[in-house]
């Protein structure tokens, strides 16, 4: 969209919004992305090993018994 243009009207929840953009800008060009590259490979690493595990989960038939085996109520089996 262009400097003072308006959306169509959006029907929300709470009511009818019309966006219009005042001023737009262009990102500033960093002179080296390294810094945001590394971010970004580290984040993905995060998410892609937490997503492994949950899905590993998913699919395992984990049954959690500690609190039982603390309380004496489940003998551990060895």
């Amino acid at each position: 969209m262009k400097d003072g243009a308006s959306t169509l009207p959006i029907v929300g929840n709470n009511g009818v919004y019309i966006i219009q953009v005042n001023k737009t800008s262009k990102n500033p060009v960093a002179a080296n992305y390294k810094t945001e590259k590394e971010n970004l490979i580290k984040e993905n690493q995060v998410a892609v090993d937490y997503r492994a595990i949950q899905g590993l989960r998913k699919l395992a038939d984990i049954k959690d018994r500690r609190a039982l085996v603390n309380l004496n109520l489940y003998k551990k089996e060895d």
